[in-house]
């Protein structure tokens, strides 16, 4: 195998923790102000709290149908 050398080439910046991207639901609830509250598919119920509590976030659910919650951002 033959190895090319390329000058000038930028180091890409590193990415976020573990490589991994943010996703929907994290940037949702971090631009979430006191007051706000998004639905989320009840599926996603254990998620969004664990998340909530890795942001130090508080907030109430309340169901919203038989499929999704509702959670609000308090304090």
């Amino acid at each position: 195998m033959t190895y090319l050398i390329e000058k000038n080439i930028p180091i890409p910046t590193k990415p976020s923790k573990a490589g991994r991207k943010k996703g929907a639901l994290r940037i949702a609830l971090e631009a979430m102000e006191i007051g706000d509250s998004i639905v989320v598919d009840s599926t996603k119920l254990t998620v969004t709290r664990s998340t909530m509590y890795q942001l130090n976030l508080k907030a109430r659910t309340r169901e919203a149908s038989d499929t999704t919650t509702r959670v609000w951002r308090v304090e």
